[in-house]
């Protein structure tokens, strides 16, 4: 919550499944803690669930009914001042009503609807939620027009060389996937503003639209790193087959994994952005290796570069360092800001890093005067097939 507002918190709650052995409705109770208070009682067994609950900010008791229905509605309301708070719900059962009625109990779900009033906003967004749905409709304006711009620069590069294995498309490709992702979870969180809960499969494609846009730049700066358009032209699949596949579906398999994986503790108590937790210190651990990789391949081939490319070279090499290395530093920079700023923090600075890299690599790629327009064209394979020659 921010520093000065009021949240209404709709909660009921029901088995998952019939309980039969029980006679009476089960009285539970919910707890709910600020961050200060939470960060006490959080999975520490040594303090008993009386005291527990005396520590929470507001304790609510429950009835659950055993027949597997919903309970009514309570309502819970909460008020902020001074410092923006993190509030956290946990279901308290301190009588043991749950174990004493059967040995084994079907497991509870409770259902939560929150809005959020702040001045004259009313919606179902968090505090640190607030601004992503005008950030992402921002970004996919941008991702829109680099979009536009790659498409019209692949086309005057295909009439003048009449060759389409180029950069370009798989910049395009990129900026696609990341257009796609982008404006699925824009609608997600459109329709998240209106009902709580969004469209999740969209919020999941939209991941995944993401995680495929770095998997395409990452495997154009592993081919750009091994000489292509700079060295050679022609992409010789039949030969490198060996170096390519490999590579390539360990990129693809990880990220498709890890973005699945994001959701597997969506909810967790601690879990501050989509790759916080083992997912993020797993991701860490892959780019970081992938990073490694790519200074293996531009040390590779570094004295192959003609002279002329050397100054270009440089500059693409440390575009291709802070691209690889964005993520593991934004998600570890995440932990020196608030908990409440950390989702807004990595999506802008993962989505403006994409923009930047695929806007310098296609002013690289549009421009004449760029010193990789100057290393592609004297590269071999270009010159025979220039139609201008």
């Amino acid at each position: 919550m921010p520093e000065i507002g009021r949240a209404t918190v709709n909660v009921k709650t029901r088995f998952t499944s019939t309980h039969k052995k029980a006679e009476d409705n089960i009285e539970i109770a919910i707890g709910i803690f600020k961050d200060f208070q939470w960060e006490q009682v959080a999975d520490n067994k040594k303090i008993a669930c009386d005291v527990k609950a005396r520590e929470a900010y507001q304790t609510l008791p429950i009835l659950v009914p055993v027949d597997g229905s919903y309970s009514q509605n309570f309502q819970i309301n909460i008020t902020n001042q001074l410092i923006p708070r993190i509030f956290y719900f946990a279901a308290m059962d301190c009588n043991h009503l749950t174990h004493s009625k059967s040995k084994h109990m079907p497991k509870i779900e409770m259902e939560f609807e929150i809005f959020l009033n702040v001045g004259d906003s009313y919606d179902h967004f968090s505090y640190e939620e607030e601004g992503t749905l005008q950030l992402h409709l921002v970004l996919l304006v941008l991702f829109a027009l680099i979009f536009g711009l790659t498409v019209y620069s692949y086309y005057q590069y295909q009439k003048q060389f009449e060759r389409y294995d180029s950069p370009h498309f798989i910049m395009a490709l990129a900026l696609f996937f990341q257009m796609s992702g982008i404006f699925m979870q824009t609608l997600h969180l459109w329709m998240y503003s209106h009902n709580g809960r969004g469209i999740p499969i969209f919020d999941i494609f939209g991941l995944i639209g993401c995680m495929m846009s770095e998997i395409s730049v990452s495997c154009l700066f592993m081919m750009i790193a091994h000489g292509w358009t700079l060295i050679y032209q022609d992409l010789d699949f039949d030969n490198n087959l060996e170096i390519y596949l490999p590579v390539g579906s360990i990129v693809v398999a990880v990220h498709l994994v890890l973005a699945a994986m994001t959701y597997v503790d969506l909810d967790a108590h601690h879990k501050y952005h989509d790759f916080a937790g083992v997912q993020g210190w797993v991701l860490i651990l892959f780019k970081v290796g992938l990073f490694a990789y790519y200074i293996y391949c531009v040390c590779q081939n570094i004295e192959k570069i003609p002279k002329k490319s050397t100054r270009f070279h440089r500059v693409f090499t440390l575009l291709g360092c802070v691209y690889m290395l964005n993520v593991p530093l934004t998600i570890i920079a995440c932990y020196f800001f608030q908990p409440y700023n950390r989702q807004f923090l990595y999506t802008m600075s993962t989505n403006v890093v994409q923009a930047i890299t695929l806007g310098s690599m296609l002013q690289q790629q549009s421009s004449n005067k760029s010193g990789y327009k100057k290393a592609s064209m004297e590269s071999d394979g270009i010159l025979p097939m220039n139609k201008f020659e």
